[in-house]
Order: C-alpha cells, then structure tokens, then sequence
C-alpha cells in the first residue's frame, strides 16, 4: 500500500492519473456547490491508445455517493500541429466511462504539438498547444529500505530515482509507478460455507478437483501521489518519486515495480505542483484561487465558463525493477485471504511475463 497523507476526505473528485494506459483516482474534497467541468488527459511517445477522461461535479448527496459523474455524448479530438487528428471513442459504461484513440491511431512523437478540443453541446473546450520535449532517461534507479521518517507507517521503501539533465535547458518532469506482487490464496476454506463453483462439490476435494482455480494472483498498485520536478529548482540525481509501505501482502513473496518518466510542459507542472500542494495539506484542488489550479484548458469562446484539468503530451521513458526483500530487517508473516484472490482489485491469475 503507497503511504499517502489524504485524510478525512468527504466527498469525490476524479483527478485522474494516466498509468499506462490504466485510470487509477485521487478521492478529493471539493468543497463547493457550483458544477465544475473536468477534462483530463494525455498522449506519449509510448504506444496508445491513451485516454482522456471528462467529469462534471454533483452534490455529494447523489444516489450513489459519488461527487463527480463522467459527461456522455462528448466529442473529443486529439490534434498535431501537422494537421493529423483523430476522434476518440467512449469506452466503458456509467461511472467507468472514457475517451480512448484506437491502438494503431494517433502517436504521440517529439518535437511535435498537440491539442486536445472537446465539445459538449454547444461548448467548446480546448487545450494550450502541448509540444513534446525529449525525457532524457533514468540513469539509476533504487528503493531504499528505511524504518525512521514517518513514524505512522513504520518500514518503508524510499524510490529514488537519478534523471539524465540538460543544465543548458530548463526541463520539467513527473514520474509516476506500477508495482505487482504475488499473493496465495486458501480460496477453497471460503467454500465451506460458500458454493464457489457450479455444482457446489463437496469443499473437501474442491481443491483437488479445480487445484489451479483462484489460488495465486498477481496484484497491480498505482502512484497515489505527485511526483514532479523543474531541474532548474531541485536536483534530480537522487530524486524520490514514492514511498512504499512494507507490509506482509506486498512483500511477503516479493514486489516489482515499473516507473514511468514523463517530460511535461510548465503549464502542466503548474497544475500538478498545485495540485500535489492541496492533496499534501488533505485538502481540495478547489481550495485555492482558481488560477492557482485552472490547468491548460479553456473555453474558446467563454472565459467565464471554468473548467479544471490538464492535458499533457509527453515523452516517456520507462525503467523495471524487484526490490531487495534481504533490507527488510523484520520478519515477514504469510498472509491469510480465505477467498477467490481475483476479487482483489486489480489482481490477475496470468503471470506477468517479468515475474520470473
């Protein structure tokens, strides 16, 4: 589990972070009445499709307690400065709902601009230009194994990272992560008191007869926080992007994570800075002026008309690693989940292919 300092949060915001394709969601505290219209997305020079998503807020009183519900009927394009686009097409349903390009569609190259337009009804909504800049690379990478800092937490890997800079040009960065691990689970002890399998065969040679069904999965966790940089303001050799808890789930076997570098524009590193401020102080993105955390989208012909969000066009480069279980000095217990391991969000029984 990332350690994460959000607390006591009310009601939900949809601030969506891109991770490779996959939407993982910060719960924020909105903390206003008024309907706000939020846009998201991105494209990268890692192949698609990418997604942007479109949220308008509600009353937190709503039916099923959510505080911000996805816009249907939306048009949504993705432009380059050469006069290439294409329009994306809503996939999933009710509160899943996105915007996706196709897999062999609109890629993301550096040195080119991109601009993302939505229309909804008679609005218009559009980006700033993005132009991809180049991510340099990840020369090193390390998760540092610490038992003092954040004393509510105990133990806890530190990931640093050092990133290739240009001194000669101001570049900015964020970094966001993948990790997996592996869990066992005694699925077949919840079938003593649950039918698990059409038939419902006595529990006892369940697992003889189905020994492969629902007993190891490979878990996905995702940045839940921002990690940014402008290497004019921090040095980036040794930069910590997470901190990640150690616990008997995630480390009992071991734990694989994959980081992801983007370069991002000014406007975008304005919008996460800002945003990272607000979710560190447990408060709203909403919380500060709204020019502290409009983003780089506008409405082309109403400047009254709001929207919060950012889209990013991105380099990206990509580095893989399994942490050293040999730092932990504690011993770790096997954990117990006397259940199907597939109910555990984001699990799958296929072996990722970097895990042996």
């Amino acid at each position: 589990m990332t350690i994460t300092s959000m607390k006591n949060i009310n009601i939900y915001v949809t601030l969506v972070f891109l991770i490779s394709g996959c939407v993982d969601e910060f719960d924020l505290d909105s903390g206003h009445e008024t309907p706000r219209l939020v846009i998201e997305g991105q494209i990268t020079t890692a192949p698609g499709p990418y997604t942007v998503k479109i949220t308008q807020s509600r009353k937190f009183s709503s039916a099923d307690g959510t505080g911000f519900v996805p816009v249907k009927d939306a048009v949504v394009e993705i432009s380059d400065n050469e006069g290439n686009k294409e329009t994306l097409i809503p996939s999933g349903e009710d509160l899943d709902l996105v915007y996706k390009t196709s897999t062999n569609g609109i890629k993301g190259e550096v040195g080119k601009s991109y601009t993302l337009t939505v229309t909804i009804d008679s609005d218009t909504y559009q980006s700033i230009p993005q132009k991809i800049e180049p991510a340099g690379d990840i020369l090193d990478i390390a998760a540092v194994y610490k038992t003092e800092g954040i004393p509510e937490y105990g133990d806890y890997f530190d990931v640093l990272v050092d990133a290739e800079d240009n001194p000669d040009q101001r570049r900015y960065y964020r970094w966001d992560w993948t990790g997996t691990y592996e869990i066992h689970a005694e699925w077949w002890r919840y079938c003593q008191t649950h039918c698990c399998v059409e038939g419902c065969p006595n529990f006892q040679i369940l697992h003889l007869l189905y020994p492969d069904c629902c007993s190891v999965c490979w878990v996905n966790t995702f940045s839940e926080t921002v990690a940014i940089a402008d290497s004019y303001m921090v040095d980036i050799d040794g930069f910590s992007i997470a901190k990640v808890d150690v616990n008997d789930f995630t480390f009992y076997v071991k734990y694989h994570m994959k980081v992801n570098q983007y370069s991002i524009s000014k406007d975008a590193y304005e919008f996460w800075g800002s945003a990272k401020k607000q979710i560190e102080n447990s408060g709203s993105i909403f919380d500060s002026a709204p020019s502290s955390t409009k983003g780089n989208i506008y409405h082309i012909t109403d400047n009254t008309k709001r929207v919060l969000g950012v889209f990013s066009a991105s380099d990206v480069v990509s580095r893989e690693f399994f942490f050293d279980n040999d730092q932990i000095t504690r011993q770790l217990s096997k954990p117990e989940w006397f259940d199907d391991c597939r109910k555990i969000k984001y699990s799958t029984t296929e072996m990722p292919e970097f895990w042996n």
